[in-house]
C-alpha cells in the first residue's frame, strides 16, 4: 500500500491517493469549484449532498467570494466521485496529476498488478464489523470511557505464552505505539502517549542507564506480564520524565534536558519526524501522517512478526496487514478522541489487538 499526493488539474485542489483501496480524500485548504444550487450530475448527487452536510457542520466553510474551502479532509471517496471538487461528471482518473511526476492518475490504475484470488482477498468481507473484533467495541466511543471492550479482561487466551506462535502482544505494542508516537510528534495528539514504543534500541539504551536487563528479546514478548517487565525498566531509565518524551529523546543517542522547555520538545518531535524515512513530514495533513506512520509499522513492527505457514505469505499478506492497518486506525482514534489515555487502556487495547488478529488470522501464522 502506498499513499500518493495528487492535484486537481485545474490547481484548485488537493488530495492524497491510497492505492490500495482507490479511495480518494480531498485535503483541507482545497477549494471546491461547484455551486450548490444548480442540480448536479446523477452520479455525483450523493457527495453534494455531503457537501452540504459538512458546511452544516462546520468542515467545509463558504468564503468572501462565495467559493467553498474544504476545512477539515473529505475522504473515502472514489477517483470519480471525487470529481465533486469541480462538480463535473466523467472520470476522474483522467483529472488528478501524481504531484510526483505529474502523470496523470490513471497510470496507477493502468499499471497494478493483478490480484491473486484467494478468500482473504475478499476486502468487503474484511471491512465488515465482526463479533468481538475493535469495529464492534469501538464503534460507540461512549462505550468506553475507561472500561475495557466488551468481551475483553485485557488478558490473552490461545497462543499467550507461545513465543513462535501467531500474532504477539510484543508487535502489538510496537504497531500502536509507533503511531501514537507519530500522531503525537505531529501535534495531532495534544498530550504525549502514556507508553512508548519498546523495541532492542531503547531496551539497550535504559540498560545503559543503570536499569535493568531485560531477559526477554522483545520480539518474543507473548505475555502481558513480560511487557509488563520491559515497561518497568523503561520508566526507571527515563527518570523524572514522561516514557515517551525520554524515548523520543533517547531513540536517536540523545538525552532530554532535565528542565526540558516546549521548544526544545518541539525541535525533538520534529528531527524524528525529519530523520525517519518513513514519516510524513512536519505540517503534514492528518490523512498523510496516518497513513505514513503506518508504513514503519510495517517496516518495524508488522514486519517482524508473524512469520507465516509455507505457502500462505504471498496470497495473504496484503489483506492480513490491511485488517491490521484497520485496526490500528480505529484503536487510535480514541486515543485522538481522548476516550482511551492511560497506560491501562494501552494495554487493554493491544491485548484486545491480539486476540483479534489471532482469532481471524491464525491459521495462516506458524
Amino acid at each position: 500500500m502506498a499513499i500518493h499526493d495528487i492535484y486537481h488539474k485545474d490547481k484548485f485542489a488537493r488530495g492524497c491517493f491510497n492505492d490500495a483501496t482507490n479511495e480518494v480524500t480531498i485535503l483541507r485548504g482545497s477549494i471546491l469549484n461547484i455551486d450548490l444550487a444548480v442540480t448536479p450530475p446523477s452520479n455525483i448527487a450523493a457527495n453534494y449532498r455531503d457537501v452540504g452536510k459538512r458546511i452544516a457542520a462546520g468542515d467545509i466553510r463558504v468564503r468572501t467570494d462565495d467559493r467553498l474551502e474544504v476545512v477539515h479532509d473529505i475522504c473515502g471517496l472514489s477517483p470519480s466521485g471525487a470529481r465533486v471538487a469541480d462538480g463535473k461528471t466523467g472520470s476522474g482518473w483522467k483529472v488528478w496529476h501524481l504531484v510526483d511526476g505529474g502523470k496523470l492518475l490513471d497510470t496507477l490504475r493502468i499499471n497494478q498488478p493483478p490480484v491473486e484470488e484467494h478468500p482473504l482477498t475478499i476486502v468487503k468481507e474484511l471491512a465488515k464489523p465482526r463479533q468481538g473484533s475493535v469495529a464492534n467495541t469501538l464503534a460507540n466511543p461512549t462505550d468506553r470511557s475507561g472500561a475495557p471492550p466488551p468481551g475483553n479482561t485485557g488478558t490473552l487466551t490461545a497462543g499467550q505464552d507461545r513465543s513462535e506462535c501467531g500474532y504477539r502482544i510484543a508487535h502489538a505494542q510496537k504497531s500502536l505505539s509507533l503511531v501514537l508516537k507519530h500522531m503525537w510528534c505531529h501535534g495531532f495528539l495534544t498530550n504525549p502517549p502514556p507508553v512508548c514504543v519498546i523495541d532492542s534500541i531503547i531496551l539497550r539504551a535504559a540498560a545503559g542507564r543503570g536499569a535493568a536487563t531485560h531477559r526477554v528479546p522483545w520480539t518474543r514478548v507473548a505475555s502481558l506480564k513480560a511487557y509488563r517487565e520491559h515497561l518497568a525498566i523503561c520508566k526507571c531509565a527515563a527518570g523524572g520524565h514522561q516514557i515517551a518524551i525520554w524515548e523520543l529523546f533517547v531513540f536517536y543517542g540523545g538525552e532530554p534536558p532535565g528542565d526540558l522547555t516546549n521548544e526544545q520538545l518541539q525541535h525533538a518531535k520534529e528531527s524524528f519526524l525529519l530523520k525517519n524515512p518513513f514519516a510524513a513530514p512536519p505540517g503534514s495533513y492528518r490523512s498523510r501522517a496516518i497513513h505514513d506512520s503506518l508504513k514503519d509499522v510495517h517496516r518495524s513492527a508488522f514486519g517482524r512478526n508473524p512469520t507465516w505457514r509455507v505457502g500462505e505469505r504471498t496470497l495473504a499478506r496484503a489483506p492480513v496487514r490491511r485488517r491490521h492497518d484497520q485496526l490500528l486506525i480505529e484503536i487510535y482514534s480514541h486515543y485522538e478522541s481522548g476516550v482511551r489515555h492511560t497506560e491501562e487502556h494501552f494495554i487493554e487495547d493491544i491485548a484486545h489487538l491480539v486476540a483479534v488478529m489471532n482469532s481471524e488470522f491464525e491459521k495462516y501464522f506458524r
